[in-house]
Formats: structure tokens, C-alpha cells, sequence
């Protein structure tokens, strides 16, 4: 069917279907990002004319983010990127992302086409299928992965437990440690695939692509990103989104002359206001003896401290106290069971009160 006349707005999760089942679900439609646009406003008119449905947009520094609402905008702005050469990168369709799992337990050697006829075998259709090799030693493991089409036939080779009288294992790809890389652009949270950015080498930040990149090995490499001496796929790169300090929120105030007033935190002061006022404050004046007793505020404040505390614990009765103190904490720290403990302190203050 031609939606090159289509100018209805889409469908939304609200819309009932003809057959009046139930609402079809809204779909979610990547954003598409282009840099370096001179007219930024003629550009998302001339494409809302191009599809012939409402844009939305959005300044992301000196890029604009475009936000389309169908699949087919989406479509025919991408068409119109390639062919006008622009730099601008996006993310797949939720429909087009593929299956992709990976098989242990078969040997290195195995022929890729054995294990491909072999899942056919079984109605499932394999689009592509390659060993994977070793980061390091640059060397294949006994690792296959797979991609194909995300359909419930080909969902069944979870199931599969052998490949040529192989026993094997099949798992979902796990996902990368930290947010995706673009090999084109070395951008974050995007791939090549949807990228038309000028390209920058991974590994001497060059103007081109790793692949043509003639760098010898004894040179040390260069980050495009952070101009350090590191490929720019390295997960330490202080340009890398994991390794950015949270940066803290501030609370915007508008005032009423429509102007934000950002509030920060006052610095703690210097000198600390209740030590000075101790050192200033004169010592507490004795009151009068003539209101002394009259007065119920005077007769308290006449009261001198206890300044005779280290005499006090000398006391005969004090230090009988600390003794049977003593007593009970030998108790309690070698005898275990809590009877025995019980009966020790039954027989100590037997002992004491003389019963």
C-alpha cells in the first residue's frame, strides 16, 4: 500500500480497530540525530514537507533531535539523510532488531553451513552465522553467534541441545559492559549502522575509518575523545559515560521577572559561634543576699556546683558499690550458662545481705 498521500495523523493507542477488536499498541519510534545543520529550523520544515506529518524537535547543543511518530517518517527522513549526505546517527526500529544467541561446545573447525543446515533442519532459518575470536590472542573459540529474524520459530533454538551429535549450549548475547559505542564515529549510545558521522579512527583519532587506519604498532595510540594515549574503546577513557561524576542537581527558582535565580549552598563559616561565645561569656555573677532568700530564681542560682565529684567516689560506699560491681562482671564473663550465673549471683547476695 502507497503512504506517499497518507497525511492522517497516526494511530494512536486509543484508536479501535475496524474489526473492533483491541486497540493496536503504539509503536516506539527511535529519534533521529543530526549534526551540524546551518538552518536548523528550514531543515525541520522542509522534512515535515518531505513526509507530510508534524515533527517534533529538540536543540541538543549545536544538534538537532527529531523525534518522529511513525515508522514511515522515520523511513523517509533516513532516505533523505543518505542521499544529501548528512551527518546524523539513530537507533533501529523495535520491529527490525534482530535475534542473536550464541552456541557452546562446538568444536573450532566445525563449518558454519553444518550448523546453519542443521537449524534449518529444525525450521530455523539463520541469517548469519560466524565464529567469535579471542580480544587478546586475536584467536576463534568455541563460540558461534548467530543472528536471524526475532520470530517464534526461530525462538525455538533455545531448545536445541545438540549439532552433529554435539552437545551444545545456546544463550541470549549477553550485552556489553558499559553504554554502546559507535566503531564509525566513536560516539556513545548509538551504532555504525545508523551512522552517517564523519568518520574517527579508534585507535589515532584520525579522519577515517580503524580499518584504513596505518598506524604502527610501536606507536602509541591516541583517543579522539580525550586526546589521551589510549584507543578510544578503552572502558577507563574519562570521556567514557561511566566513568562522568554525577553532576548535581540545582534547583532553578523563576523569579517574577522571569529570570532564574540559581540558590546554592552557603560555605560553612569560619569560626565556630558557639566556641567564641564561650570564651566571651564572663563567668556567672553570685546574687544578692538580701533577695537570695526571697527570690525562688536566686535561691537556684545560689546553688554552687559539685566541684568535690573526685571526693565523692572516694566514699567507703562508692567503692563497696564498685566491688560488687566488679563481682557481677567476673560472673558474667566466665561462667557460660546462664544457671550458673544465677546461682552465683544467688550465693553472692546471700553473702552480702547475710540471709
Amino acid at each position: 500500500m502507497d503512504h506517499s498521500g497518507d497525511t492522517s495523523a497516526p494511530a494512536t493507542a486509543t484508536d479501535v480497530q475496524p474489526d473492533g477488536g483491541a486497540p493496536e499498541r503504539k509503536r516506539h519510534v527511535p529519534p533521529i540525530t543530526i549534526d551540524n545543520v546551518v538552518n536548523k529550523a528550514a531543515l525541520l520544515k522542509h522534512l515535515q514537507e518531505v513526509t507530510r506529518v508534524n515533527l517534533e524537535a529538540k536543540l541538543i547543543g549545536n544538534k538537532l533531535r527529531i523525534f518522529p511518530q511513525t515508522a514511515y517518517a522515520y523511513n523517509h527522513i533516513r532516505r533523505y539523510i543518505t542521499e544529501k549526505g548528512l551527518e546524523a546517527y539513530t537507533y533501529m526500529l523495535p520491529e527490525e532488531k534482530k535475534l542473536r544467541v550464541v552456541i557452546r561446545g562446538l568444536p573450532t573447525d566445525m563449518s558454519t553451513s553444518e550448523i546453519i543446515s542443521h537449524l534449518e533442519s529444525q525450521n530455523i532459518t539463520v541469517e548469519e552465522c560466524h565464529i567469535m575470536t579471542s580480544k587478546r590472542s586475536g584467536k576463534p573459540m568455541p563460540l558461534f553467534l548467530i543472528n536471524m529474524e526475532k520470530t517464534e520459530s526461530n525462538k525455538k533454538i533455545f531448545k536445541v541441545t545438540n549439532i552433529g551429535y554435539m552437545k551444545v549450549t545456546i544463550e541470549a548475547l549477553r550485552p556489553k559492559y558499559g553504554p554502546p559505542q559507535c566503531f564509525r564515529c566513536q560516539g556513545f549510545f548509538h551504532n555504525s549502522k545508523f551512522c552517517t558521522s564523519s568518520p574517527r579512527c579508534v585507535k589515532c583519532a584520525g579522519e577515517h575509518l580503524a580499518r584504513d587506519c596505518v598506524k604502527p604498532l610501536s606507536d602509541k595510540a591516541k583517543c579522539c575523545l580525550c586526546q589521551g594515549e589510549h584507543p578510544a574503546n578503552f572502558l577507563g577513557c574519562p570521556m567514557n559515560p561511566k566513568n562522568r561524576p554525577e553532576q548535581k542537581k540545582k534547583e532553578n527558582v523563576v523569579t517574577p521577572n522571569n529570570v532564574a535565580t540559581v540558590f546554592n549552598t552557603p560555605a560553612p563559616p569560619k569560626a565556630n559561634f558557639w566556641e567564641a561565645r564561650r570564651k566571651t561569656t564572663t563567668p556567672q555573677q553570685q546574687p544578692n543576699p538580701s533577695t537570695s532568700k526571697n527570690s525562688p530564681q536566686a535561691s537556684s542560682s545560689t546553688t554552687e556546683p559539685d566541684d568535690d565529684l573526685f571526693n565523692q567516689l572516694k566514699s567507703p560506699a562508692v567503692q563497696e558499690t564498685f566491688k560488687l560491681l566488679e563481682e557481677f562482671i567476673k560472673i558474667a564473663t566466665t561462667i557460660p550458662t546462664k544457671y550458673g550465673r544465677l546461682r552465683a549471683i544467688q550465693n553472692l547476695l546471700r553473702d552480702e545481705i547475710n540471709f
